[in-house]
């Protein structure tokens, strides 16, 4: 049961971990955007 719980885990964190991957590439996209205006 141990080992599941571990590979749950593992699988949100790296979620999460894209989740924020993603969210920065936004913020530099809109940084981008912004410094062109």
């Amino acid at each position: 049961m141990a080992e599941v719980f571990g590979v749950v885990a593992s699988a949100l964190s790296v979620a999460a971990l894209f989740n924020n991957v993603v969210d920065c590439l936004k913020y530099i996209q809109l940084g981008g955007n912004f410094g062109a205006d």
